[in-house]
C-alpha cells in the first residue's frame, strides 16, 4: 500500500463470523515493552518494559495470526 509517497507493507486477516468477544482494548508489541490499553470507561494503560514479555507476545500473537485464514 502507498499512502503520501510512502511504501507500507500490510496484511489484513478477518476473525471469523461467529467470533463472539466484545474488544475493548488493544495490544502494542515493541521491541522491548508491550502496551496494554483499555478503551472501556476511563482510558487505562499499562506499559510493561520487558524484552522476554515482548518476545512471548510477539510469538503468541504470530501463533493466533497464523490461525486465521
Amino acid at each position: 500500500t502507498k499512502r503520501e509517497g510512502k511504501q507500507y507493507l500490510e496484511q489484513v486477516k478477518l476473525l471469523p463470523k461467529d467470533f463472539t468477544w466484545k474488544i475493548t482494548g488493544g495490544v502494542y508489541i515493541l521491541e522491548t515493552k508491550v502496551i496494554f490499553v483499555s478503551y472501556s470507561g476511563p482510558l487505562i494503560a499499562v506499559v510493561v518494559h520487558s524484552k522476554e514479555i515482548a518476545q512471548q507476545q510477539r510469538a503468541t500473537f504470530e501463533f493466533m495470526w497464523g490461525m486465521l485464514k
